[in-house]
């Protein structure tokens, strides 16, 4: 079982607590099926997301004691084991734990004895394990006053009976149908879901009226075994419980080979002068991240989006994650969530907020609106496009797979073109992303529609829905030059460059030094929403930076002394601001959706103290909980930050959540970005020494230490081979392994500096005084970004090119329509 025989093996997959669980619930899954688990031993809840579910946002067969964040129905476990040793009752102990992602073991000593438990899941199996140096008897103890609380859609449990030829409890939720089956449908099958909680050996049941019992003998010789199995039909869950107790040694292997090959490519980051702890945290949190995956077919998985209750796929609780998944080499789930993606498109070919897992109603946001039916760009969650998009694009680059690209590719470009040929003159299109209800902040009128009044589902254009705009026509510009698309590549650069003209006018708020969250496009000149949130930094996402150059060092100062938390670091609204009534009903929740965009914001803006504040802050509450929370740093306004206060204090594996900080602290404290195709150091100082390691990229395995301090590379090996003028990296030769060496200093740079030239390869560079000349392959598209000593002269194959000078920064951008060998010069 886990906890003996393996737990060597699976101390590479999971992280030690000898303490016990720190917070009062911690949550493991394996795609269907989680287990939420009490900090004394028990089970607050088992939830199964099977695929035959009702229309509703939280949906499946619940034990529970209290799902989602209720009041509780009872304080003490749903699920319990009652220890009996020597003749009376024994304590089980919840300490010496050993968290993966798919199990939980643990050991105590009692009265001289061992005893050792575990749960592991696979797929619709929980496996719960017992055993000790001695004899003893466990009892399995249900208490029945779940029952009473049916799920989302009010489907009524039948009546729990226990079957002997078994030797298991039955329990199994109606199936509240839409429309009434057949009346020759056998009833049998008519479930939303099925399960079985079995004894594996010799059991005794009792039933006492509220809580039901098996009780097994097990000894060192004989462990007592227990499964719960769920499935869609009477039948299912017999033969899954057939399987469980032949295939249960089988079962354990697979998982164990599963999660370690995602191991051996999740990439080695050490910090000089950070605990060892986060070196743990950033090489284990991607494998949690697999926990989560729920196989659909051959082809597609789906991507949940948390270890624990929460039935909706959104598109970005898929999205984000699977990027993580895509840095750490896991190219088959990446690719098979892609074409769940693909498939999941909405009647107006656009990808929905919610991604269906059982392919029910398209909807454009959880389940409360009108079916998808809007034409693309006027009213629909548009960034869950362009982050599917970005996923693709970074799939493409670091896997190098032209075929799944090429059946991939067209969808997003169709939803492209149908976006660019309604965009308004400004470069706008209608998206769903705001702070909250429009009329109510902006004073103005409710909309007849009502559609366009509640900015989550409405025809808004959020500032961070304009950005992931701007994003995804540079990127999706870059995929179409590759595969030779014409038509989409004028569209997207045309679009791309009337978006560039009229963005900052738009959003910044010159008084406020900050974003504003909204405008209303269908006006001229556009009606524009003042509220300010920090989520608005989601701007910063992707080739969205770019647009905001201008303005990074004021938003990252607005951001460090406005936004300032005393015990979280950053709160979701300026603190100058929380009294107002609109301000009042947030609650601060910054890690679950734009830590990766405010730790780039401080990189770019140069601004160590907003880094160190983020940072620090960070390690503080890890160090404390020794686990981050799903919603960390979720206190109530005004109130300070208590552990009791969270509405939900279980674990940090949440697909958003564990992107956010994941990704941020990749990229701002190591330096190395790779969402632009090759890979890249972004400039900047964190302060310290950084080595990141086992880093998959391009079909190659990279190294990266970088040493020393201030914003300039002084000097860049890579194999041996210097690099100068340049930021991207590329290998050298043919090795497999890549050794990249970057030595910072505060000095100046004589000559200028390529920053970026997006996904264009830079094949080689060399510097003089004042100029640089570089080599590149396009294949006709180059977004091209560039530092220089003074206002510089752009040159590309001899001839002259306009760039966009950004004077504070001493920064230009340029957009080349050339394809083939360019020879680049800047002086």
């Amino acid at each position: 079982m886990i906890s003996t025989t393996s737990r060597k093996t699976l101390e590479r997959l999971g992280i030690s607590l000898p303490e016990g669980l720190p917070h009062k619930e911690y949550a493991i899954c394996d795609g269907p099926v989680s287990v939420v688990l009490d900090r004394s031993g028990g089970i607050n809840c088992v939830e199964y997301q099977g695929p035959r579910r009702t229309d509703g946002p939280r949906r499946g067969a619940f034990y529970s004691n209290g799902i989602w964040r209720r009041e509780a129905f009872f304080p003490e476990p749903v699920i319990s084991f009652a220890l009996e040793f020597e003749g009376s009752p024994l304590r089980a102990e919840f300490k010496d734990l050993l968290l993966t992602p798919f199990g939980v073991s643990g050991r105590f000593l009692a009265r001289g004895a061992t005893f050792d438990r575990a749960v592991w899941i696979r797929g619709n199996a929980v496996i719960f394990e017992w055993s000790a140096s001695a004899r003893a008897r466990v009892a399995f103890e249900v208490r029945e006053g779940f029952l009473a609380h049916h799920n989302e859609d009010d489907a009524a449990w039948d009546a729990p009976v226990f079957d002997e030829q078994f030797c298991a409890l039955r329990y199994n939720l109606r199936r509240r149908f839409v429309v009434g089956p057949a009346a020759k449908i056998n009833t049998r099958h008519r479930h939303e879901a099925c399960s079985m909680i079995a004894a594996l050996s010799p059991a005794v049941h009792a039933f006492d009226g509220a809580i039901r019992r098996l009780r097994v003998e097990f000894g060192p010789e004989a462990p007592a075994r227990f499964v719960m199995v769920f499935g869609e039909d009477l039948r299912e869950v017999e033969w899954l419980w057939r399987d469980a107790r032949e295939q249960r040694r089988a079962w354990l292997a697979e998982q164990i080979a599963r999660y370690r090959k995602v191991a051996e490519k999740t990439p080695r980051i050490a910090v000089a002068g950070w605990p060892s702890a986060f070196e743990e945290m950033m090489r284990v949190a991607p494998l949690f991240q697999e926990s989560m995956r729920c196989v659909r077919n051959a082809r597609e998985v789906g991507l949940r989006a948390s270890t624990r209750g929460y039935g909706m796929f959104h598109g970005w609780d898929g999205e984000w994650p699977a990027m993580v998944l895509n840095a750490c080499g896991s190219g088959d789930t990446v690719l098979r969530y892609l074409r769940f993606l693909d498939a999941s498109r909405g009647p107006n070919g656009a990808i929905p907020m919610c991604v269906d897992y059982d392919f029910g109603p398209i909807h454009d946001h959880n389940f409360r609106t009108p079916d998808m039916d809007r034409e693309l760009g006027d009213g629909y969650h548009i960034n869950h496009e362009m982050w599917g998009l970005a996923l693709l694009h970074q799939y493409f680059f670091r896997s190098g797979d032209r075929a799944a690209l090429e059946e991939l590719y067209p969808s997003f470009a169709k939803s492209l073109r149908a976006m660019c040929g309604r965009a308004s003159k400004f470069g706008l299109v209608g998206s769903c992303f705001g702070g909250a209800d429009y009329p109510e902040q902006c004073g103005r009128p409710a909309f007849e529609d009502r559609r366009e009044n509640n900015t989550l589902t409405s025809r808004l254009c959020g500032v961070e829905d304009m950005a992931g705009w701007y994003s995804g026509l540079t990127q999706g510009a870059e995929l179409a030059a590759i595969l030779g698309d014409e038509q989409t590549l004028r569209a997207c650069v045309r679009t791309a460059r009337r978006l560039e003209a009229n963005f900052l006018p738009l959003f910044y708020d010159a008084k406020e030094e900050f974003l504003i969250d909204s405008v209303w496009f269908k006006e001229d000149p556009v009606h524009r929403n003042p509220f300010l949130r920090l989520t608005s930094l989601l701007a910063f996402q992707g080739y969205g930076e770019q647009l905001l150059l201008e303005v990074a060092e004021r938003l990252a100062e607005c951001v460090r002394t406005r936004f300032r938390h005393p015990e979280l670091g950053l709160a979701v609204a300026p603190r100058d601001r929380r009294d107002e009534p609109v301000y009042a009903r947030w609650k601060d929740n910054w890690v679950q959706n734009q830590t990766r965009e405010s730790l780039r914001l401080a990189r770019l803006a140069g601004d160590r103290e907003l880094l160190d504040l983020q940072t620090g802050l960070f390690l503080k509450h890890y160090a404390s909980d020794r686990l981050i929370h799903e919603n960390l740093f979720h206190a109530y306004p005004g109130g300070r930050y208590k552990p009791e206060n969270l509405d939900l204090a279980t674990s940090w594996w949440q697909g958003m959540s564990l992107f956010a900080w994941w990704m941020g602290l990749i990229e701002a404290v190591a330096g190395l970005r790779f969402d632009r195709g090759p890979l890249e150091y972004l400039l900047g100082d964190s302060g310290r020494d950084v080595a990141l390691r086992n880093f998959h990229w391009g079909g190659r395995r990279w190294s990266v230490r970088v040493r020393g301090r201030g914003r300039w590379i002084a000097s860049m090996t890579v194999n041996g081979a210097a690099r100068r003028g340049i930021c991207q990296i590329q290998p050298r030769g043919k090795a497999f392994d890549q050794e990249v060496r970057i030595l910072k200093t505060d000095r100046t740079p004589e000559h200028p500096v390529l920053l970026s030239a997006g996904a264009c390869p830079v094949r080689d560079a060399t510097v003089g005084k004042g100029r640089l000349r570089a080599t590149l392959l396009s294949p006709g598209f180059v977004r091209l970004h560039f530092w220089s000593p003074r206002p510089p002269v752009l040159d590309v194959n001899g001839r002259r090119v306009r760039v966009r000078w950004l004077s504070a920064r001493q920064e230009a951008l340029a957009t080349l329509r050339i394809k083939g060998r360019l020879a680049l010069g800047v002086s």
